[in-house]
């Protein structure tokens, strides 16, 4: 029978995502035992493992592998990314929030620009 290709929204047991991974079954609950993953639960109890969830592992092996990182280093490096990431995220939300302030400042100067057009006809030097 071909095995079939996970889908993005697909879910698979600790068996599949530790072929998929690379790693063993047992290292895979480890990872979760100190909060390094943490998997989705059916019913009735299995881990269920998303294809993020596969990246995640695959990261964490490459980190311990490739790299050296005991497990207190990588949850302390993946909590530094994930702080990271929220930080980009609030500074990407406050840098539209000035882009928007500005053009409504902008609009605001060519209004009363106009309006002292206007009363007065012409704009005083340097305006």
């Amino acid at each position: 029978m071909p095995r079939r290709k996970v889908a993005e929204g697909d879910l698979v047991m600790i068996r599949v995502a530790a072929q998929r991974s690379g790693l063993h079954p047992q290292t895979i609950r480890v990872y979760e035992q100190v909060g390094l993953i943490v998997p989705k639960r059916s019913g009735g109890g299995t881990r269920l493992y998303s294809i993020q969830d596969i990246d995640r592992l695959r990261r964490i092996a490459a980190m311990t592998n490739e790299l050296g990182l005991n497990l207190a280093g990588v949850q302390a490096l993946l909590e530094m990314e994930a702080r990271l990431a929220r930080a980009e995220a609030q500074l990407e939300i406050e840098r539209r929030r000035a882009l928007r302030r500005e053009a409504r400042l902008e609009g605001e100067i060519r209004r009363l620009l106009a309006m002292f057009r206007r009363v007065f006809g012409e704009l005083p030097p340097g305006a």
